[in-house]
């Protein structure tokens, strides 16, 4: 039986993608979450403020909920993509090895490091 951590919906323009990402380093696990059994009703293009999406806690990096500046700053991306304008992305591979190594920091550095890290994940 899987142990879950609940993510409730709380700001417009959040997708199951960011979601994932936010919560286990890595985007595409949303194609393995989706199907379990607590996230079958999940539309990703329909997530509404309230909806819940359960993460299995053993692909999780942070339990720290999704901070509204990282959605807004991805819904900015969107657009620049629509543009032709969009920023490179990091890989996500550098990204868990950053938290697998880092996951018990305090040190206000790792932080935002990993903060400016994330900024760099979304789309």
């Amino acid at each position: 039986m899987h142990v879950y951590i609940e993510h409730r919906v709380s700001y417009a323009g959040e997708t199951p993608g960011l979601i994932v990402a936010w919560y286990t380093g890595d985007r595409s696990l949303w194609s393995v979450i989706k199907d379990k059994e607590l996230n079958v009703e999940i539309e990703e293009t329909k997530l509404q403020i309230g909806d819940s999406l359960f993460i299995p806690e053993e692909y999780l990096i942070t339990k720290e909920p999704l901070p509204e500046w990282i959605v807004k700053r991805n819904l900015q991306r969107q657009a620049a993509a629509a543009d032709n304008s969009r920023p490179s992305n990091i890989e996500v591979s550098t990204i868990e090895e950053f938290f697998l190594l880092n996951q018990e920091s305090q040190d206000e550095d790792f932080h935002k490091k990993r903060d400016q890290i994330l900024e760099n994940l979304i789309e």
